[in-house]
């Protein structure tokens, strides 16, 4: 795949074959099994490249992507205008769908989405979500474009860019060529996104501004050099203002100066060649799964229960029902299990935890040895030169705790939890086979039981959303508590702090972060039980999926039986074309992994 429409194409061949499948396995017997396939194609049929651009405000986000659109979609104006997460999609009629953050969703045109949008006063409007639907073409070839707010320009509203980045396929950081490059800028690429492993997008606006004074670019492009390519190669100098005005008046040599269609080239290749795969990778093994488990389990149950007596079928009925409920013990015994789990492991992260808290103080009390002071600087500037060292201290400690202590917790526990899962999984899976007691075949080797980069990714994504929140929810009292040591008349004078006040701010510096253990674990334990939740979902909806279907095989058996010969005859026939069908979706779907 090469271009969004290779991606678009290829996930509707796998929507239409997946669908072939679900028809097949009803007719099987397997509605339950059908239904859960039938959740994973509609999420790969919604699942769009999702594109996140960030920034500081005043760097010309939204103006970017309405020069990607090629018209005028979203508000532009100098003060911080979005304030909510806005994406835009494709549909044929312009409208906009507004999620409030109490009521429900409701539709509103599009004249209307400033309103929706738009920071009013100091508090952000009273929407989570907008989506903007435009026909676009960009956005009808699987693309999703979503504007977020302002970085560092109010907290809650950067946390919620935050939570959006982890789910884009491709970051776009843009920053301006009128404003250098801002030490909070250089703070959150260092802190966020050095930790994705691809899909990183720099992208300096307004070059218009400079492109006629060669000094300015040479300076600035030597910045660049400086700063960006340890994170990602793909850097772009360009001018949204003037790709969207050249469109709006259709000068290719406006456009072409411009330089927007190389940015937008490179990222077309990325997402089509790279992220594409992943998107139907998952998919695609859960409906080959599907075809062997209807080729190999219920068509082999199924001929062999209407082949069965009407007498026999019915003392199987009488004797299913108790065999039904140990395995409903067994499904609430897995759960618990999840738990017993999730709790091992938030134990162990709060001793880690407490360890780090413990030590603070000394390391702070060592490190900030090397903090020197320029001997003609005034006192605020002193104490802010404190504040930001210590804030950016933190930060990098923050950092280390995350990826050197608690990620790998993280990874351990959570691996030895999908290894006991697996297992109990794969005796989950023989019980119910043996419900009927008929031979069949058990292949769980290629079931993903959940989307497996989600799960992979699962560490880092606690272990950085902790870090970042506990260094969020603390600067405020970091700075409270560092004022407060009463060493301000040390920094009148000298160049460095003096021992003792140096051991004072990193115990304040302490004390700070222990006052909040509790509001640290907190987040700890919220982050897990989102993924002990998902684990459970996807247990559950496959194991009572397995129940469901055995139950429906007798119940199709017993009626065909009841019904005459004739009718189980053709029921026979019914499930052999089903099971030849499945074969050729089994080649169609494995041509379809090769090409993805």
């Amino acid at each position: 795949m090469q271009t969004y429409k290779d991606y678009r194409n290829a996930r509707q061949k796998a929507v239409d074959t997946i669908a072939g499948v679900e028809e097949q396995l009803r007719i099987l017997g397997g509605s339950a099994k059908a239904k859960i396939l039938k959740v994973a194609r509609d999420r790969l049929l919604s699942n769009d490249f999702r594109i996140i651009f960030c920034g500081e405000f005043k760097r010309g986000k939204s103006t970017l992507i309405n020069a990607m659109l090629g018209n005028k979609v979203l508000p532009m104006k100098v003060a911080p205008c979005t304030g909510v997460i806005t994406e835009v999609k494709f549909d044929g009629l312009p409208r906009v769908q507004v999620h409030p953050e109490e009521g429900e969703t409701f539709d509103a045109p599009i004249e209307d989405l400033r309103k929706h949008t738009s920071i009013v006063g100091d508090d952000a409007p009273p929407t989570n979500r907008v989506e903007v639907f435009y026909p676009i073409d960009l956005c009808e070839n699987a693309v999703t474009l979503i504007d977020s707010p302002g970085l560092n320009e109010d907290w809650r509203r950067t946390q919620i860019s935050l939570q959006e980045l982890t789910k884009a396929d491709a970051a776009v950081m843009v920053l301006s060529c009128e404003m250098a490059l801002s030490r909070s800028e250089l703070d959150f690429i260092t802190a966020q996104l050095s930790e994705r492993k691809s899909g990183i997008f720099f992208v300096w606006n307004r070059y218009d501004a400079i492109w006629n004074d060669n000094e300015e670019i040479s300076s600035l492009r030597t910045l660049s050099n400086n700063h960006l390519p340890k994170f990602s190669e793909n850097i772009f100098f360009l001018s949204a203002r003037e790709a969207l005005v050249a469109q709006r008046k259709n000068d290719d040599t406006r456009f072409d100066r411009s330089q927007l269609q190389s940015f937008m080239d490179a990222l077309e290749e990325f997402l089509a060649t790279k992220r594409g795969q992943v998107k139907l990778m998952v998919p695609l093994q859960q409906a080959t799964q599907a075809t062997k488990y209807g080729i190999e389990t219920l068509s082999t149950r199924a001929l062999n229960l209407f082949n069965a007596p009407l007498e026999e079928l019915r003392k199987t009925e009488k004797t299913l029902q108790p065999r039904l409920e140990d395995l409903e013990k067994q499904r609430q015994n897995i759960n618990e299990n999840i738990n017993d789990e999730i709790d091992e492991i938030l134990n162990e992260l709060i001793l880690c935890l407490d360890t780090y808290l413990n030590e603070i103080a000394q390391k702070a009390y060592q490190d900030s040895s090397g903090l020197q002071f320029s001997p003609d600087s005034n006192r605020q500037e002193r104490q802010d030169k404190l504040l930001r060292w210590f804030r950016d201290w933190l930060q990098k400690s923050l950092q280390q705790l995350a990826k050197n202590k608690m990620e790998p917790i993280l990874h351990k526990g959570i691996q030895e939890l999908q290894t006991e899962l697996q297992s109990k999984r794969e005796i989950f899976h023989a019980d119910v086979k043996d419900l009927l007691e008929i031979e069949t075949e058990l292949d769980l080797s290629s079931a993903p039981l959940f989307d497996m980069e989600w799960f992979q990714n699962v560490p880092l994504f606690i272990s950085t959303a902790v870090a970042l929140l506990i260094l969020g929810a603390s600067s405020g009292f970091i700075a409270i508590s560092l004022l407060g040591v009463g060493a301000l008349r040390a920094w009148l004078a000298g160049s460095t702090l003096d021992d003792h006040d140096r051991r004072k701010v990193a115990e304040a510096l302490s004390k700070s972060l222990k006052n909040r253990r509790k509001e640290i674990i907190e987040i700890l334990r919220n982050q897990l039980e989102k993924t002990s939740e998902e684990l459970k979902m996807s247990i559950n909806e496959e194991m009572k999926q397995l129940i469901d279907d055995t139950k429906q095989q007798l119940y199709d058996a017993v009626s065909a039986r009841q019904a005459g010969e004739t009718a189980a005859e053709e029921a026979e026939v019914r499930i052999t074309n089903a099971k030849n069908e499945l074969q050729r979706y089994l080649i169609v779907l494995q041509e379809l992994s090769q090409d993805d």
